[in-house]
């Protein structure tokens, strides 16, 4: 329940945050490499996906590279 100092830590949950969009654009390139080559190995529908993939990657680099955010955090 508790969770501890480091979880309430703002600057560690800060951290974590960046931490889990990190691992979300490294995933998101890995399976863009990995439909660029299902593309150049079978039929054109993979393009499709290629274009989703590419578009969520940079979705996810202009919210990791963004300062200032809409919702922000209550301090009490």
């Amino acid at each position: 329940m508790g969770g501890g100092l480091a979880a309430r830590d703002p600057r560690y949950r800060s951290y974590r945050a960046r931490v889990l969009a990190f691992l979300i654009l490294g995933l998101l390139v890995v399976l863009g490499a990995l439909t660029v080559l299902a593309a150049a190995v079978g039929s054109a529908a993979w393009w499709v996906l290629l274009g989703v993939l590419a578009l969520l990657l940079v979705l996810g680099i202009v919210d990791v590279l963004q300062t200032r955010h809409s919702i922000r955090a209550t301090t009490r």
